[in-house]
């Protein structure tokens, strides 16, 4: 299988500029090329334009929505010929909603696609509830509610059914209340970090093997926040005290990209502006690559850019 790596250079949704440099310091961090130098065959798509924050004035229920959607739906364009070709797409952000267009691309092939939302949030804010960044309401819009004009960027709405969500690794306490009632009350499956004790690689096995009793291929999304910041502190928000250590989270994503029916990875919330030597970078780099290294052996037995297990725009059973 090839791995095509597609940046999207964004920080529109975000909270201050820096992620839109992502994609551009992985690959100076030697991402690409490490992968290459494992044997995996890899082709660089290049990034869509850079889009940086911008101030949008106080009280803005929904911070610079028109140039969110345009870069979802610009994401799902390139994403979609990827996930044609059958090959493995790599999206590097940017901020998490460049998650919404690449669930947005395989749904539009696959409606029965599910998500692995490895994140220390679980975005589930409401535009107007919060601080008006839409990086934090992520999951509120793929499961259609929040901005009528986001939750419908794609070819449909709800992007994904309630079911075929899997939330790992969130920690509640990000959660106001009204925003941790109604998934607790919905058929998404939650994991959260307060819940799971030490072993964190088997919670990865049980929650990615529910999913796949619910959908058909699944994105995996890894916000890096996912991890402590007292051990990685490349997040582009800090959580401390609570996350993964750097190990536990690719032990992790090495369970969820490894696992048939995985159909590619989109890494988020990387701020190089924490990072000026570049140390950090080159140690997430290499892990990111090592994982997908040992991850893409196991493709040949399994190929994850086979047809849907429930058939060809099928619906798995609930």
């Amino acid at each position: 299988m090839t791995i095509r790596v597609l940046g999207v250079p964004t920080s529109a949704g975000s909270h201050h500029c820096g992620q839109e440099q992502a994609p551009r310091r992985l690959r100076q961090a030697g991402l690409v090329s490490g992968l290459r130098q494992r044997g995996i065959p890899v082709i660089d798509e290049g990034d869509l334009p850079m889009e940086r924050y911008r101030s949008m004035g106080i009280g803005t229920a929904a911070r610079d929505l028109d140039r969110v959607i345009a870069v979802v739906r610009a994401t799902a364009v390139r994403m979609g010929e990827i996930l044609r070709r059958g090959d493995i797409p790599l999206v590097l952000g940017g901020d998490c909603t460049v998650t919404i267009g690449a669930v947005a691309a395989i749904v539009a092939q696959e409606p029965d696609a599910g998500l692995v939302y490895f994140d220390g949030d679980a975005d589930l804010n409401t535009p107007g509830s919060g601080s008006g960044v839409l990086d934090a309401t992520v999951l509120t819009h793929l499961l259609g509610r929040g901005s009528e004009a986001l939750a419908h960027a794609g070819t449909r709405c709800p992007l994904l059914d309630e079911g075929h969500v899997v939330l790992v690794e969130f920690h509640p306490s990000e959660l106001s209340v009204d925003d941790d009632a109604w998934p607790k009350a919905s058929d998404v499956l939650t994991f959260p970090a307060t819940t799971i004790g030490r072993d964190h690689v088997r919670t990865a096995r049980t929650a990615v093997a529910a999913l796949r009793r619910r959908a058909g291929r699944y994105l995996v999304h890894f916000d890096v926040d996912v991890i402590d910041s007292g051990d990685l502190a490349l997040a582009n928000f800090p959580h401390f005290n609570g996350g993964l250590s750097a190990t536990e989270a690719f032990d992790c994503l090495r369970v969820f990209i490894a696992t048939a029916g995985f159909a590619g990875l989109v890494v988020t919330e990387v701020n190089p502006d924490h990072d000026p030597d570049g140390d950090l970078l080159a140690d997430f780099a290499a892990s990111l690559g090592e994982v997908l290294a040992s991850a893409a052996a196991t493709w040949h037995d399994t190929p994850p850019g086979g047809v849907s297990p429930h058939g060809n725009g099928g619906r798995g059973g609930t």
